[in-house]
């Protein structure tokens, strides 16, 4: 009886039937019949409202990954040591983090398997770790 229609189906019946007397108030039936509306609007709105939520979380997800490397470029921005760099190169089918030392050296970081904000935040841990 979870099917909307068929509970308003039910409702109408026994508004109409006489010989139950469970609905003889004209303005209870109507009153019954208005909340199996108002719940199958309610039900509506919330499908919909998930469906909002499932399209959220897809942008978000899509997103993530561009505001984690944001977030790893402000950080090395105020945590790298003067006279260190990091580079970010891109080219056709590639896409990677370069790590220069204060003698203009590019360090091998092997970081292959990293995300470009992960190779930042490596980027930053290891030149940390030699001036410090």
């Amino acid at each position: 009886m979870n099917d909307y229609s068929e509970l308003k189906r039910l409702a109408e019946e026994q508004c109409i039937s006489s010989g139950l007397g469970m609905f003889e108030d004209h303005q209870l039936c109507e009153n019954i019949l208005s909340l199996i509306a108002d719940n199958k609007r309610l039900a509506a709105l919330l499908e919909c409202a998930q469906g909002d939520c499932r399209q959220a979380m897809q942008i978000i997800e899509r997103l993530t990954p561009e505001a984690e490397l944001y977030q790893q470029i402000q950080i090395a921005a105020g945590s790298l040591p003067s006279s260190w760099e990091i580079s970010l190169r891109v080219e056709k089918g590639y896409g990677g983090v370069d790590l220069i030392d204060p003698h203009g050296t590019v360090v091998d970081l092997d970081n292959v398997d990293e995300s470009l904000s992960e190779s930042v935040a490596s980027a930053v841990a290891f030149a940390m770790s030699k001036e410090g």
